[in-house]
């Protein structure tokens, strides 16, 4: 919060009384072209992120207080989506026969599992089924620490082909 009020807040409302501070001047920052880049000290400008706005106007919420904010109806920019890149599985191959060690064992699981990091990092031994070929995920580890899952749905995986992984590790 600090750093949103000494780059954006006190430049542009610094010199206003904290009751001249209302929607309308607020969605003019929205709104006005210049607050999509931020000039850094050394020179360097960089864009504001759609999200960083939104913080900004978090921050002027905060500062004001919810009675004077609470029926506020500013229009904040769209934050546009991006889609996560996924490895191809040519290149899932390349990552776990360039892998060592444990890191490979890693590795081949995440690919042809499709689990979260933190999920690996919870499996234990005894959630691995090999008769049926089957992973079960009991809890998931965040921070260091051992949590549930993040999501029912997220109780069992099948390999999508378990002599591919057994082939990838080497068993």
């Amino acid at each position: 919060m600090g750093s949103h009020l000494d780059k954006y807040i006190v430049p542009r409302f610094g010199s206003l009384p904290l009751a001249a501070i209302d929607e309308k001047r607020v969605q003019g920052f929205i709104a006005d072209p210049r607050r999509t880049e931020y000039r850094w000290p050394n020179g360097i400008s960089r864009k504001i992120s759609p999200k960083s706005i939104r913080n900004i106007v978090g921050v002027h919420k905060h500062v004001l207080g919810e009675k004077v904010c609470r029926e506020w109806k500013l229009t904040l920019p769209e934050i546009p989506k991006k889609e996560q890149r996924c490895f191809r599985p040519d290149e899932m191959l390349r990552i776990v026969d360039a892998a060592t060690a444990q890191w490979r064992v890693l590795f081949a699981t995440l690919a042809s599992t499709g689990l979260r990091c933190g999920e690996a990092f919870g499996l234990h031994v005894e959630d691995l089924d090999l008769v049926t070929g089957r992973l079960y995920v009991r809890r998931s580890v965040w921070n260091g620490e051992e949590v549930s899952v993040k999501r029912r749905g997220a109780t069992e995986r099948s390999p999508s082909n378990l002599d591919r992984l057994s082939c990838w590790l080497h068993i």
